[in-house]
């Protein structure tokens, strides 16, 4: 095991945060979000897995978690379990199973794209550095079922403590998440890569002098522009959606902000997620019922809009810009497909969907296999049953309509959530590799599921129910 000097620090950071502040390992785990390639840890022996500052966190909330239920014996409302917490469950279940079970049930069968590094096999093309190598357990089941169990933890853990704190002090937690991306973004953007370089320790490729166009493209605290991009696309996403709600200044800019170095990234991921996030704000801008008192708000919300549109179409003149973002539309979008990174990615999505026909919809496991896209990684890894789960899981936390939600706060945490989500799902459609749905999608799965703790049930509850605020609890 390797512990870094970078580690110590933040590890003591911590422990004075713990004396002030209550749920200190949730508010870690969430901060922490952005240091993408921070490892607090590695562990050679497991082929060098690197635990991230996030998922180290989000291990310890969970910890504490478990050891509160225990320590008051188990009393009720201690853990939620709610719908979404239970279908989320099955779906946990499954993986390890898959991953313990049916990677060996169905051992060298067929032939996949491993997870592990370093793993030998046969190239089918000599520009790929991907093999093809029949299906075996490895240290990849292993690191993946980690990952999954932690992240149903801390799901659990995270909805859990919302009942008790509410919705709006999880909101200021990723908040200060939203704000430590923008700082390493300009950090990265003024070209401080020793600053990074303490905090750049994960055992991943880096990948920070790659340029676009002949600009240097934005990663951020993370290893490569993707996840970056897709992660200021969903932060992007929430505070604007936030700021329609609240009109905080600091909505404002925490959305303007991480929405820009989205676009600094040049990420196929990153910009079809800010896309996305952007087209359902503008759906909720419209669709949005207004009231005679809110007619103040929406000239407001009206001329920040017209004042953003005025600000692009001067660069848009000033500038050559169109004739660029013609060229990057083009190497994004349209030349994807064709690139060599395009039909490398597309050979590990036919391979995950081959792996789902091969073990008869039951998946290879969870870490068998390496495929591309959500939907692949899925069902090639944990099959129809896991991917059932899944979707229900989905649609328990997010998929319900913020109507019935009657405290303001509530709704607008509940909202924002889900537009923070559906971007962060639409990353994972194209670039999720594995069937692990990431700590960021749980957090804002979480906060939603908080978001409809008081919700009464409909076929109960009289029409005049009061549902109870966070503070009158």
């Amino acid at each position: 095991m390797e512990i870094f000097p970078a580690s110590v620090i933040v590890l003591l950071a911590w422990l004075l945060v713990s004396l002030r502040v209550p749920g200190s390992s949730i508010a870690m785990a969430m901060i922490m979000l952005p240091f993408g390639m921070f490892a607090i840890i590695q562990l050679p022996s497991l082929g060098g897995l690197s635990i991230t500052g996030a998922v180290f966190f989000a291990a310890l909330a969970a910890g504490f978690a478990a050891a509160r239920l225990l320590l008051s014996g188990g009393g009720r409302g201690a853990i939620a379990a709610s719908p979404a917490t239970l279908a989320l469950a099955g779906f946990t279940i499954y993986a390890a199973f898959s991953s313990l079970v049916l990677v060996r049930y169905f051992q060298g069968s067929f032939l996949v794209f491993p997870v592990v590094r370093g793993a030998t096999g046969e190239r089918i093309d000599p520009s790929f550095p991907s093999v093809l190598a029949p299906v075996w357990p490895s240290t990849g089941n292993l690191s993946q079922t980690f990952y999954i169990l932690i992240g149903f933890a801390f799901f659990v853990a995270f909805s859990s403590w919302i009942r008790r704190a509410g919705p709006a002090r999880a909101e200021q937690f990723l908040a200060i998440a939203a704000a430590v991306n923008i700082a390493l973004a300009l950090i990265n953007a003024m070209g401080l890569d020793a600053v990074l370089a303490w905090v750049q320790t994960a055992a991943y490729t880096l990948h920070d002098q790659q340029t676009m166009a002949g600009m240097r493209r934005i990663i951020g605290g993370f290893p490569e522009p993707a996840p970056f991009g897709a992660m200021s696309a969903v932060f992007c996403g929430y505070f604007l959606s936030a700021w329609g709600h609240s009109y905080r200044p600091r909505d404002l800019i925490l959305g303007l902000g991480n929405g820009t170095f989205a676009l600094l990234s040049y990420s196929t991921t990153g910009l079809a997620a800010l896309g996305v996030v952007l087209l359902l704000l503008l759906l909720q801008f419209v669709m949005q019922p207004r009231l005679p008192r809110d007619r103040r708000r929406l000239i407001l919300s009206m001329a920040t809009v017209f004042a953003v549109f005025a600000m692009l179409a001067a660069v848009v003149v000033a500038t050559p810009l169109l004739n660029l973002a013609d060229d990057l539309f083009n190497r994004l979008f349209l030349s994807k497909l064709s690139s060599l990174s395009g039909q490398e990615r597309s050979a590990w999505a036919q391979s995950g969907m081959n792996a789902f026909y091969s073990t008869w919809g039951l998946g290879a496991g969870a870490g068998s296999l390496r495929s591309n896209g959500l939907f692949p990684s899925l069902l090639g890894s944990v099959g129809a049953p896991g991917t059932v789960f899944f979707l229900a899981f989905l649609w328990l936390s997010i998929g319900r309509s913020a109507r019935v939600i009657r405290d303001a706060t509530a709704r607008r945490v509940y909202t924002s959530a889900q537009i923070a989500a559906v971007g962060q799902l639409c990353a994972l459609m194209l670039s999720a590799t594995v069937p692990d749905p990431t700590l960021l999608l749980l957090i804002c799965c979480a906060m939603a599921v908080g978001a409809r703790a008081d919700i009464p049930d409909p076929a109960t509850a009289p029409d005049s129910a009061i549902i109870p605020t966070p503070a009158s609890r």
